[in-house]
């Protein structure tokens, strides 16, 4: 639930589409109106507004790749010229494609003077020309990874670079990296395949990117693409009768892995094998205790959406480790498939082991790394695991017979072509036979799952080394941890004082801080980079300022001096190359939309490209940024939008715009074009709009995020209401005796505890997908924060709406409720409930409901509706 307010491109509420016909070919101007609007009015107001900020949405690059740029015949090109591959819209389009532009590694003013040319990597590829609707799992994972961009969404490029794979309109392409600018546009060649459905996850093999594994109904498929050869690997899916008692799954993340740890995949190939030697480390998932959960869906049939959903203090899914080994053939053939499983599963190695949050092959591809949390989310450790820990399936007679449409504790096996293999695997470089503990970290807080760590490419044998980020001095920094395998630490011990073999499961390690102070490293994906020639390493972090986000360079040999690359005054994004020669930031501030240029690292950054012309529309007035300091001495920062053409002297009414959950920042001195689209047009009609970064928001330290812990709902609205009072007071135009509260999600949870908790600072609230109850929320996010039902009644009673309900107002018209009907998130139930208890105890309530949405709004219809809903209550009773 950490960031159910926004995805990669901005807020999940948003699906941009072209609105030149639907504004009427009005102005861009949005015009403020003193009297009251009618519905059109309105809604010709709020296309206005969103076609300004498609504008912004269209011209912003992601998904950086750095490749070598070829002379066509498959050879790079030596000397000073690289290219870079990226995700964007062209002009007059509305899907996102694969995109290039080349790349001078010499220092080139001419390259500044204007931006250049975004070229199209394919010839004209239209996905909703091939299909105009996403299969059920392709909807899910679209709300897992919070996207509202449609066409090409990802993509990846072998390691030998000479290959790009993609997925698509429900199938998969292929392109010959060589043929990349050679002609005006390349076809894609499209993967066919035998299944009939989604293909999920494409991946393709590190060392023969003609073989591309993926994910169909719940098991691993892998193809080879120019023999078109396919193979199924795994058999967990049993197309059972009833779906919900397929509760086997080979290669995916479980629920909670993907939504509450951002894992999104569950399979891993092996790197630093033959070309036709393949293994594939896998997770087989288990949800036959997880509760079944039913959601009603009337536009579908039969009706009813089931999920298995662990909710808090109930059982998760059961995980355990898998290998894959099979071989191809010179002419495309899959052959002699084997499945091994841990000789003893993690659970039985750490009892106290809940989820595998992080987990991969070291480069090497000569063992196994993995992250393990418990259930409170308070203790980690770091593993690594040899492959001599892995025993040979025996399968049954026929792969069909190895798991039957019933709950229970039926294995998964693999197909298998007797092969001759030994019955355990073993790794050449590394000696040590047992599985390790590389580091441990607890917290009397929990511990944030992140992103923020690289294993070294080069170790010595029985050495495994590597940089981490941790939270241990109550800001994330970055951490140089050396581990001996062959060296043990009995000094050290589980909390069970467990021995393996009579040997202590700790590994000899050494930990050196690399960076610290009261600042953060930042945790998200492409962090953190390592040029291991120079000793050298550039990660993301928020030293300056907790507001804007920057590029910092240290040596990890020799610990001290920071240095930031990027420039100040601005907020950044950046990718950067493998051999850490040149990076790419996309840059904005408050006040400036986005820049986005290439720069040259040695000897110093040189900005060699100009990708982006920042150009905005005269007509935009961004928000301006303040800080006050609360009741408890904390500094808060937020962020607030002026009414357009404001009048001296005149109170205008005010919306607070809140999440106020944990693992969210909303203000940033960064541009807030697409995300914060509504509260633009709000402000563009005459309100003033602000949002607050208050006690429990993230980057600020665990300490400040940690007063949440136990506490969800109780200590928010006195920082929000706080900033109100302190903005009133520095400015003339806020009136209090206006104010409404609004958010979505845990922001709609925090509008219902508004109104209750303050029906004397708030006038109104519009609660969007609001959670009600966290006993009715998932375990891997309610108990982080709460811990479980059983052992913090107390919190879950105070932190719950259903108890606050005699504080609700008994005036009308002061609550509107906003909900999915197949939320699959947050689910119709809390609302429900909440309507039930609303009407036991005879309370006014509003509720608007959106049959065919789940937790964001991305049908263009149902978004406009929503917009306009949300307007108009506020025009007519704020």
């Amino acid at each position: 639930m950490a960031s159910l307010q926004f995805d990669n491109q901005g807020s999940n509420l948003m699906d941009v589409k072209d609105t030149n016909s639907a504004a009427n070919n009005t102005s861009t101007s949005i015009t403020l109106n003193n009297q009251r609007s009618s519905w059109q009015d309105l809604r010709r107001s709020v296309r206005t507004s969103r076609k300004l900020h498609a504008q912004f949405a269209n011209k912003i690059p992601h998904n950086f790749t750095f490749v070598p740029r070829s002379n066509g015949e498959g050879e790079s090109i030596s000397g000073n010229e690289s290219r870079v591959l990226f995700l964007g819209v062209l002009q007059g389009q509305r899907e996102n494609t694969l995109l290039y532009i080349d790349v001078p590694t010499m220092h080139s003013p001419e390259f500044l003077d204007k931006p250049v040319e975004w070229k199209s990597a394919l010839t004209y590829f239209q996905a909703s020309s091939h299909s105009e609707k996403y299969s059920k799992e392709e909807e899910l994972l679209r709300e897992r990874k919070r996207l509202s961009v449609h066409g090409i969404t990802s993509y990846q490029v072998s390691t030998d670079n000479s290959r790009v794979l993609f997925p698509a309109a429900g199938s998969l392409f292929v392109v010959d990296l060589d043929q990349i600018g050679r002609f005006d546009g390349v076809e894609p060649t499209e993967i066919l395949s035998q299944c009939k459905g989604s293909r999920m996850d494409p991946k393709m093999s590190p060392e023969n990117p003609k073989v591309v594994a993926f994910i169909h109904e719940n098991d691993i498929w892998v193809t080879h693409t120019e023999s078109h050869m396919e193979k199924r690997l795994t058999y967990s899916h049993k197309a059972c009768k009833n779906s919900i008692d397929d509760t086997f799954s080979s290669g995916i993340a479980s629920y909670i892995v993907q939504e509450e740890f951002d894992r999104y995949t569950g399979y891993w190939w092996q790197p630093n094998n033959p070309p036709d030697k393949h293994r594939i480390l896998y997770e087989l998932v288990d949800e036959s205790d997880v509760e079944v959960l039913h959601i009603t869906n009337p536009l579908a049939q039969p009706g009813i959406d089931s999920y298995r959903y662990p909710k808090a203090g109930t059982p998760n899914a059961k995980v355990s480790l898998r290998l894959l080994d099979f071989s191809t053939t010179k002419d495309g053939q899959i052959c002699d498939v084997v499945t091994w499983k841990l000789s003893e599963s993690l659970h039985d190695m750490f009892p106290w082991m809940e989820y595998i949050v992080r987990i991969d092959w070291l480069p090497s591809g000569k063992g196994i790394w993995a992250q393990l949390l418990d259930r409170l989310q308070q203790k980690s450790i770091i593993v690594y695991i040899p492959l001599s820990q892995f025993d040979r399936v025996v399968p049954s007679n026929t792969p069909d017979d190895t798991i039957s449409c019933r709950n229970g504790n039926d294995v998964e096996m693999s197909a298998v072509d007797d092969c001759g293999s030994s019955s355990t695997l073993h790794s050449s470089s590394i000696s040590q036979n047992s599985v390790k503990i590389l580091y441990e970290e607890t917290s009397s807080v929990w511990i944030n799952v992140h992103d923020t760590f690289y294993f070294f490419q080069n170790n010595p044998i029985d050495e495994v080394n590597f940089i981490w980020a941790s939270e241990q001095t109550g800001h994330r920094h970055l951490y140089l941890i050396n581990c001996y395998l062959k060296r043990a630490n009995c000094s050290k011990r589980l909390s069970t004082g467990d021995l393996v073999a009579g040997e202590s499961k700790y590994c000899l390690n050494t930990v050196t801080p690399l960076t610290s102070g009261d600042w953060e490293v930042l945790e998200q994906t492409d962090s953190l980079w390592v040029d291991e020639s120079n000793q050298q390493m550039y990660f993301m972090a928020l030293k300056d300022t907790p507001l804007e986000s920057h590029l910092y360079q240290a040596s990890y040999a020799n610990p001290g001096s920071t240095v930031r690359l990027t420039h100040s005054c601005s907020s950044h994004n950046v990718a950067m190359s493998k051999n850490c020669q040149q990076f790419i930031t996309v840059s904005s501030s408050i006040n400036e939309l986005y820049t986005v240029k290439v720069y040259n690292l040695s000897p110093r950054p040189i900005a060699v490209v100009n990708m982006m012309e920042p150009s905005i529309s005269p007509e935009y007035v961004p928000p301006e940024l303040f800080s006050f300091t609360n009741s408890s001495g904390d500094l808060i920062h937020g962020i607030y939008y002026k009414p357009r053409d404001i009048i001296p002297e005149k109170k205008y009414p005010t919306v607070l715009f809140v999440y106020g959950g944990p693992h969210v920042q909303l203000v940033s001195n960064s541009f807030k074009g697409l995300r914060y689209q509504r509260l633009y047009t709000l402000s563009s009609l005459g309100y003033v709009v602000i949002a607050i970064d208050g006690r429990g928001s993230t980057h600020r330290g665990l300490q400040f995020e940690g007063h949440l812990k136990h506490k969800m709902g109780q200590i928010e609205i006195n920082d929000q209401v706080e900033g109100i009072l302190s903005l009133a007071k520095k400015v003339d135009f806020i009136d209090l005796d206006r104010v409404a509260i609004h958010g979505w999600s845990y922001g709609g949870y925090l509008s219902l505890m508004g109104l209750a908790q303050r029906p004397d600072i708030f006038k109104v609230a519009v609660a969007g997908a609001p959670v009600v109850c966290w006993e009715h929320y998932d375990t891997g996010y309610t108990e982080r924060y709460m811990g479980t039902p059983q052992s913090n009644p107390d919190g879950y009673f105070d932190g719950s709406v259903l108890n606050c309900l005699n504080k609700f107002p008994n005036e009308p018209n002061r609550l509107l409720i906003v909900h999915g009907l197949i939320d699959e998130n947050v689910h119709f139930v809390h609302t429900a409930h909440l309507v039930n208890a609303f009407v036991k105890h005879c309370k006014p309530y509003q509720l608007q409901i959106y049959p065919g949405e789940r937790h964001g709004i991305r049908s263009p219809d149902s978004n406009e509706h929503f917009e306009v809903v949300v307007i108009s209550f506020l025009q007519q009773y704020l």
